[in-house]
């Protein structure tokens, strides 16, 4: 029996579509949580030692309550975009949730991670969002872990929290690890 090859392509293609709807938030265009899962899971598999950087938006409400959705959603996509551009793709940027991002740095110093956190945090801070002709004063907080082969994503991530909380109880606009 002959397949059709027109027939296999817009299959792969239907399926390539299926696994990206799957997997990315539509809004900021950032991996979702499903996505980091499969990633933790193939870092783990390759017993590779990566960082992971947990970035929240400080005072995301009050930009909600003062800007609308619409000017919430803005600051969303545009702190995506600044994660990107400093790592140079989103295959490592993803959406936990809410206001609360991840990023997963493989191949680099602990040094390395704390400085691209400490970038990232500075171009956002001083770089404004524009909103219906009003700027949008944002800043993040971010935490960082390293990880170990051994350890699992859970412990990771609850490490990544803790410390994203410490920077969080502070004055915000910061980087713990």
């Amino acid at each position: 029996m002959l397949i059709n090859p027109g027939y296999e392509i817009n299959r792969v293609l239907a399926e390539n579509k299926l696994s990206k709807l799957a997997t990315c938030d539509p809004l900021t265009g950032a991996n979702n949580r499903l996505a980091l899962k499969h990633r933790y899971q193939a870092l783990q598999d390759q017993q590779a030692e990566f960082h992971l950087l947990v970035l929240d938006i400080d005072h995301f409400k009050a930009v909600n309550d003062e800007y609308g959705h619409d000017g919430g959603d803005i600051v969303l996509q545009a702190v995506v975009n600044t994660m990107v551009d400093d790592v140079a793709g989103n295959d490592n940027v993803f959406r936990q949730g809410g206001e609360e991002f991840c990023l997963l740095l493989e191949g680099v110093s602990h040094h390395d991670a704390l400085a691209v956190a400490e970038r990232i945090r500075k171009r956002i801070a001083k770089t404004p969002i524009f909103y219906q002709q009003r700027a949008i004063p944002v800043t993040v907080s971010i935490g960082v872990t390293q990880s170990e082969a051994s350890k699992c994503a859970q412990e990771i991530n609850r490490q990544a929290d803790a410390n994203l909380y410490a920077a969080k109880a502070g004055d915000r606009n910061k980087v713990v690890a």
